[in-house]
């Protein structure tokens, strides 16, 4: 995932070391990559919130998923299974998802018009949760498509200001879901 990654780290309340030895018996980073997802599938399941930015539409509704562990946003590496686990079904034109801070994780379907209300919503989400909770991770938003390709869905201009970058996938899948752009 461009500005996101997983890697091998110890997590302290005040800080993080990110050049750790692997320990004893873990022979290569592939090894610790695969127990890491392991040992993420045995941690309890996270508290799952839904909300809906546009109340009278469904298809903006988010999920959030949200830990009192430090290990949150690094369910990322097992999305598939976690959005089993809450009964939330991919949308045709994949997910649109945030990782702010260590403890919490937003998923969006992409199901139908809501999902402009809902893009709006984690934008500002994402934004102000990385920049005021403990353990930033991203403050941006990112589109999975359904197989599984994952791309950097904002960006943060001089001014600071964060804005949508529709390409690729997540081009193809907006136009899908909410039809060709009028030319005025």
């Amino acid at each position: 995932v461009q500005g996101v990654i997983a890697m091998i780290a110890l997590d302290f309340p005040d800080h993080v070391v990110e050049s750790v030895d692997l320990p004893d018996g873990i022979p290569d980073t592939a090894t610790a990559m695969t127990l890491a997802r392991s040992n993420l599938r045995e941690l309890p399941p996270p508290e799952h919130q839904t909300y809906c930015p546009e109340e009278d539409d469904p298809t903006s509704r988010v999920h959030l998923f949200v830990t009192d562990d430090f290990f949150g946003a690094a369910r990322l590496l097992v999305l598939d299974e976690l959005l089993e686990r809450a009964g939330v079904e991919v949308g045709p034109g994949g997910v649109l998802l945030c990782a702010p801070c260590r403890h919490v994780l937003v998923v969006h379907p992409l199901v139908g018009p809501g999902v402009l209300a809902a893009l709006r919503w984690m934008v500002a989400f994402a934004r102000g949760e990385h920049e005021t909770q403990p353990g930033p991770v991203s403050p941006h938003v990112f589109h999975r498509a359904t197989d599984g390709q994952v791309v950097q869905a904002t960006q943060v201009d001089e001014s600071g200001q964060i804005s949508v970058v529709a390409e690729d996938g997540l081009a193809d899948a907006l136009t899908e879901i909410l039809g060709e752009p009028e030319d005025d």
